[in-house]
């Protein structure tokens, strides 16, 4: 079974961003995640079509 969700560090190394930067967009809610407990998870899909998303506005 593929693990389909990130820790922070996985995620930023994923999105080629700090740790820092990625806790920043966390907090402003920028970014979409979920936490469970304390550990805040990233899913690789989400994180695709957001990323997607992201440069379809950059562009418009």
């Amino acid at each position: 079974m593929e693990k389909v969700t990130m820790t922070v560090k996985e995620a930023a190394v994923f999105l080629g961003v700090s740790k820092d930067l990625l806790y920043k967009e966390v907090r402003c809610g920028k970014i979409p995640h979920t936490r469970l407990g304390a550990t805040i998870l990233f899913r690789r899909d989400t994180l695709t079509a957001w990323l997607e998303q992201q440069e379809k506005q950059s562009v418009s």
